[in-house]
């Protein structure tokens, strides 16, 4: 399978997690761009939406505990942490067993054993994300072998063959910030590849999709947002001509897509190949 860098299409994060402990070959180092917390968040939603709309009887209301949480409480964005993959985040099951159950909560013999070669790293900020890349660690050559990678076909595609170096929201790390510009995602991007290929990892790129909170976002929409050529660009005022010179950015612009055409293929993800093949299941 080719190495080069690729960019696929946004994934959910109940998507992301099941891809990356059936599918992937490990060391695999998923990056997460943002808290753990606003990931955990995220994660039991999703699982939870799946959930009631498999199953018409699950309940419909959320525990206070699962409620939107409180930013005040979040991590301090300091440094990137490293984490073992939590299981912990899944909603709990109603007392009468549902008909449908999420793969994520049937915890197989296999993810179950790779749980812990899986090294999540969150990081909240831009300049936190190139700091770690810049001194990316190695394998750990005294880890314990890990399983080989699962002959499940979870998705309508072939397991990996290489490890990843995995970052999800890295666009959206970058968005609203003053790096959201061609020179600022460009030297982002720069960084990664280069990290990805001193480790021996394929540099891969995974956009959130929230079906959960209706910001359902498709590659095409993603790829085709404007953005400043230069870091510190500002946007127009309110009340004039959006349309006008480059999306309400003062100055030039250019497509997401054209910069990182120069870093990375665009792909579909496993994901989506797998709803394609359902739906055509469907169809016959």
């Amino acid at each position: 399978m080719s190495t080069a860098p690729v960019f696929l299409s946004p994934a959910t994060p109940s998507e992301l997690a099941i891809y990356v402990s059936s599918q992937c070959v490990h060391p695999t180092t998923l990056v997460i761009c943002t808290t753990q917390q606003e990931f955990d968040f995220a994660l039991n939603e999703d699982i939870s939406r799946e959930m009631r709309q498999h199953n018409p009887g699950y309940p419909q209301d959320q525990d206070d505990e699962q409620q939107e949480p409180d930013h005040d409480d979040a991590r301090e964005p300091s440094a990137a942490i490293d984490e073992d993959l939590d299981m912990s985040v899944m909603p709990e099951l109603p007392d009468r067993p549902p008909a449908w159950i999420s793969p994520l909560l049937q915890h197989s013999i296999h993810r179950v054993a790779i749980a812990k070669h899986i090294r999540v790293v969150f990081v909240p900020s831009v300049s936190h994300l190139r700091a770690w890349l810049t001194v990316f660690p190695p394998a750990d050559p005294n880890a314990v072998e890990p399983p080989p990678a699962s002959a499940a076909n979870t998705f309508a595609r072939k397991t990996e063959t290489v490890p990843l170096l995995l970052l999800y929201g890295f666009l959206d790390l970058h968005r609203d910030t003053s790096e959201w510009s061609a020179q600022g995602l460009s030297s982002s991007a720069a960084t990664l590849v280069e990290a990805a290929h001193q480790a021996g990892l394929r540099s891969v790129v995974v956009e959130p999709r929230m079906d959960w909170d209706e910001q359902v976002r498709d590659s095409e929409a993603v790829l085709g947002e404007e953005m400043p050529m230069l870091s510190g660009a500002e946007r127009r005022a309110a009340g004039r001509d959006q349309d006008e010179g480059g999306g309400g950015w003062i100055g030039r612009t250019v497509p997401v897509r054209r910069v990182l055409s120069r870093w990375f293929r665009f792909e579909e993800g496993p994901w989506d190949v797998l709803k394609e093949v359902q739906g055509d299941d469907e169809t016959q």
